[in-house]
């Protein structure tokens, strides 16, 4: 039984279970922010999902699945505000975690200018939502009664229970239809008039999406936080501390960032429980919109299959890579024992000899500079457009010096080269047989390119194509 600041009373915090993309508001707009509280499975991550019309934030009838506060600008209908969706509120809980969501949930509501306390209009006034409304009260902040699920009669007619709480600030929503939504940002406007979009908001500078991948408890929150400066995300010993994939907002040297935590994805046959399976592919996905990978090791531990098999996905999704061995505070025994120690992980890892290394300590903050350095060289080379010129100056130069190995007696020529594609940077190059390209003259092309034009952290591709006569 835990008790918590934001509660008096015993309180377990469960959440939904998606990730959310965190953004900044326009410079030229004030920001509102406005947090939903709630007991659990009272639907805040879909109406979570509804306002930033994206399907960010997982939802799944499993309780305890999202533990971390999330943020996010909305532009909705006219209306622009930062949102925050928090863990779910109950009585009892045997779930550890309880008192550290009740922190996040207590860290929003201090944040908030409006409270949103979302209940469930499918059963009913809850003793729990009154005791959790009048504790609410006692902040000193406008709440409003958000009546979710009130999308049949039986949800209408509940929705008038919540009248019984003394307040005329009762509004029934559908977050899964979308109904009811104007009346509720209205009188979100009247209270607060900057929630207005005077005009439609600039498109945002290039944000740089970096996504952390590991093993559980190798320290990606705690390197998450300290790059935030912030106890954004719940740190434990224990693994399996972030179940879902959140992105939270960063700056950096006056370039954004879209920092993304991901659940620790454990070994397959380790994955039983079904909070784990869907951790796993919630993290596995944030690769698909990242930028830049993070394989974050842990340092004082030997490198295992399973980070190898991270480091495979990471290649295949076909992102930039920087792999950073976090605890590297741990590794004693002076400069001998720790050269060897990387020359040991680098050789493991030797099939994304592409990425950039960074030893960090998220506990010490040890190389949290170099860090965010190499995540820029990554993202710039990701990024890169190579002139067709300088190109083929190159090209020529490494045919002239190493030309393709001769076939059954015929020589394969190399005539030119364009890129093709950034993001990662893609080259097709013309030749008179592209079936005759050895293997291993392929790779040794592709390094050479890496050579003379960079790409540190950055994977290249290369397609080979018969010039037409």
């Amino acid at each position: 039984m835990y008790y918590v600041n934001l509660i008096q009373f015993p309180l377990p915090i469960t959440l939904s279970l998606f990730s959310m993309q965190s953004t900044t508001p326009p410079n030229h707009i004030q920001k509102i922010t406005i947090a939903m509280v709630g007991r659990v499975n009272v639907g805040k991550s879909t109406l979570f999902n509804r306002f930033i019309r994206k399907r960010t934030a997982l939802v799944a009838p499993v309780p305890g699945l999202t533990r971390d506060r999330r943020h996010r600008w909305v532009s909705y209908r006219g209306y622009g505000f930062e949102l925050v969706d928090t863990g779910g509120v109950e009585f009892t809980s045997k779930d550890v975690f309880s008192e550290d969501v009740a922190q996040q949930v207590d860290a929003a509501v201090k944040k908030a200018q409006l409270i949103w306390l979302v209940v469930d209009g499918s059963s009913g006034l809850n003793p729990a939502d009154k005791e959790l409304y009048l504790t609410l009260l006692k902040k000193n902040k406008p709440v409003h009664v958000v009546v979710n699920k009130a999308d049949n009669t039986s949800g209408r007619d509940y929705a008038s229970e919540f009248y019984d709480l003394g307040t005329n600030r009762v509004f029934p929503v559908s977050a899964m239809h979308g109904t009811g939504l104007d009346d509720l940002l209205e009188e979100a406007a009247n209270l607060y008039p900057d929630m207005l979009e005077k005009e439609t908001p600039p498109e945002s500078e290039k944000t740089i999406r970096v996504a952390f991948i590991g093993r559980p408890n190798v320290g990606k929150s705690s390197l998450v936080n300290r790059l935030l400066k912030d106890d954004r995300m719940i740190v434990s010993p224990l693994a399996g501390t972030t179940r879902e994939a959140v992105d939270l907002a960063f700056q950096f040297e006056g370039q954004n960032f879209e920092l993304i935590d991901t659940a620790g994805i454990k070994k397959k046959g380790k994955t039983n429980e079904y909070a784990d399976k869907l951790g796993a592919v919630s993290s596995l996905k944030s690769l698909e919109r990242a930028h830049v990978a993070i394989l974050v090791l842990d340092g004082g531990e030997d490198i295992s299959e399973q980070d190898c098999r991270l480091a495979g996905y990471i290649q295949q999704a076909n992102r930039a890579l920087v792999i950073a061995v976090n605890k590297w505070d741990l590794v004693k025994g002076g400069k001998k024992v720790q050269t060897e120690k990387m020359a040991d992980f680098q050789s493991r890892l030797e099939f994304v000899g592409y990425a950039i290394w960074v030893q960090t300590s998220a506990l010490e903050n040890i190389g949290t500079k170099r860090f965010l350095k190499a995540v820029l060289d990554g993202y710039y080379n990701f990024s890169r457009k190579i002139k067709t010129a300088d190109l083929n100056k190159v090209i020529e130069s490494i045919v002239v010096q190493h030309p393709p190995p001769m076939q059954a007696g015929v020589k394969t020529n190399i005539f030119y080269g364009t890129q093709v594609r950034t993001a990662p940077p893609k080259f097709r190059i013309l030749v008179n047989r592209r079936g005759k390209i050895r293997e291993d003259y392929q790779r040794f092309f592709g390094n050479q390119l890496r050579y003379h034009f960079g790409f540190s952290g950055s994977p290249v591709e290369i397609e080979w194509q018969t010039r037409k006569h």
